[in-house]
């Protein structure tokens, strides 16, 4: 004689299911941030060294987006230039997937939002007007150089402006991860 498997036995078998998906889910969605923020940090220093190419042969830092929202003009810069025929441009120094861009041309972050790009030459609070810097003083963190920043896995950044910013501490948030610190979330 057959026999069927009761209800208790089901009730059992599905209370073992819950519970090692209770303690596996978290510890794949942990590995899955984590590797979220390892692919942004290698992002990051892929464009960092891509800058510092085109700084070393064009003698200035590409240029930023007007919004500071993005960095389209800045990946135009690195992959075809922004002057044809220049001859101090001997690129392209970025090679990243182009299916990690949107429709702007902004590289995307692992959760796709645009990288952000500030030059510092293209930073400045009022006209005539000189920026100021640092984790005290306002929204630029490089003097003289640039800022790149990932908004990490919330998808946002710290806004608030101070007295003499036009800009904010964008790129402060506590999961960003930016070239000036690194990722923010150590520093916490």
């Amino acid at each position: 004689m057959q026999k069927g498997i009761t209800l208790a036995e089901l009730v059992i078998v599905l209370l073992i299911i819950g519970i090692l998906a209770a303690v596996i889910l978290p510890v794949i969605t942990a590995k899955t941030t984590e590797a979220r923020y390892t692919q942004a940090i290698a992002d990051l220093d892929a464009i960092k060294t891509a800058i510092a190419s085109y700084q070393s042969d064009v003698g200035m830092y590409p240029p930023s987006d007007p919004s500071f929202d993005g960095c389209a003009l800045m990946r135009k810069a690195l992959v075809v230039g922004l002057a044809p025929g220049n001859p101090l441009w001997k690129g392209p120094y970025l090679d990243m997937k182009l299916e990690r861009t949107d429709s702007n041309g902004n590289i995307l972050d692992p959760w796709n939002n645009p990288y952000i790009y500030v030059a510092y030459s293209d930073y400045t609070v009022a006209p005539g007007t000189e920026a100021t810097y640092g984790p005290d003083t306002g929204g630029y963190f490089n003097p003289n150089t640039y800022q790149i920043f990932s908004m990490g896995m919330n998808g946002s950044t710290d806004t608030t402006l101070s007295a003499d910013s036009a800009y904010g501490r964008r790129g402060t948030d506590a999961d960003d991860i930016n070239n000036w610190y690194g990722d923010e979330r150590k520093r916490h």
